[in-house]
């Protein structure tokens, strides 16, 4: 049975993932979410009091940074389904639908993404402060416009992401985050690394690895 999460996200954008037929029988096929081993330890602390929606968003979270950004979505999901409070969680689907390394700016998982993400701001009017942070800025990665442009788009995400890192100096997701965000707006180099001008900052330390 499909999650309501995915009902959600197809109700909102019906053409999302139509025309990516195999991901689509695999929807419609797939075995229920579960909790794997194997894929390391990361964790992101949420306001959730489900202790098995954090197992789902950690291990999300942990998908997107294994590139595997379609069962990613799949645990945010569950989390989703497990908390419906759970701004974050939305936060996650949005994020996991987002452009990736592997995928550029696609139009239709921007709708996709965009109703996940207008879940998540309604849904964060109770959510800290930490978290209100990181849902407002990847609502500025996307638009319910089909005329919008979509790479300015990912610039004001990157601003936001890098706004949101002199918040929170020891949070090395949004420094990862940050530095994702930026090869999508620029070509990475040895210089661009030299005029980041903290050399103990998070950021500097992702660009490092």
């Amino acid at each position: 049975m499909k999650s309501i999460v995915f009902a959600f996200i197809l109700t909102f954008s019906p053409t999302t993932l139509a025309q990516q037929p195999d991901m689509q029988n695999r929807m419609n096929q797939e075995k229920p979410v579960a909790l794997l081993s194997g894929l390391g330890t990361w964790q992101h602390a949420t306001s959730t009091k489900n202790p098995e929606a954090q197992e789902f968003f950690d291990q999300g979270l942990r998908m997107t940074y294994g590139f595997n950004h379609e069962e990613a979505v799949r645990s945010f999901a569950r989390a989703a389904e497990l908390d419906p409070q759970m701004a974050m969680a939305w936060w996650g689907v949005a994020y996991a639908l987002g452009p990736n390394i592997n995928l550029d700016v696609d139009p239709d998982r921007e709708k996709a993404a965009y109703a996940a993400t207008q879940k998540a701001l309604e849904l964060a009017k109770n959510a800290p402060a930490n978290e209100r942070a990181y849902i407002a800025a990847l609502a500025k990665r996307y638009s319910n416009d089909p005329q919008a442009d979509l790479k300015q788009l990912s610039r004001d995400y990157s601003k936001a992401m890098g706004d949101l890192t002199k918040m929170y100096t020891d949070d090395l997701d949004a420094a990862t985050l940050y530095a994702e965000s930026a090869r999508f707006i620029t070509t990475f180099t040895r210089s661009k690394l030299r005029r980041i001008p903290n050399a103990r900052s998070p950021t500097r330390r992702v660009y490092r690895s």
